[in-house]
């Protein structure tokens, strides 16, 4: 879903998103066991401390353990993947096997 904000500088678009962000990243998860980072693995939301990453022209949330978040059609976040150190930089290793360049924030 994109929303269009006429008139709104970029500036202010990003500050709704980080806030809007920040404020999802509060609230508490469920409990979970650990999972591998090969299977697609459902939370509420992603877990504190996240970073906005640039894989492949879209923005994801990425945690402190490196975990690439997504939200899927049900409203569910899930890892989607994860960043790894590559030849050239930092890399994005989804699930599936593809491999991104990825540029983090």
């Amino acid at each position: 879903m994109k929303i269009h904000l006429p008139n709104w500088s970029l500036q202010a678009k990003k500050t709704i998103a980080l806030t809007l962000f920040a404020a999802v990243s509060f609230m508490p998860a469920p409990k979970v066991s650990a999972q591998s980072q090969r299977q697609g693995s459902y939370l509420n939301n992603p877990v504190g401390g996240a970073i906005s990453c640039r894989v492949e022209g879209a923005i994801y949330p990425v945690d402190g353990l490196g975990q690439i978040w997504a939200i899927g059609n049900a409203g569910q976040w899930f890892i989607t993947g994860n960043i790894a150190p590559g030849p050239d930089g930092p890399i994005a290793l989804r699930n599936d096997g593809r491999r991104s360049p990825v540029v983090c924030e």
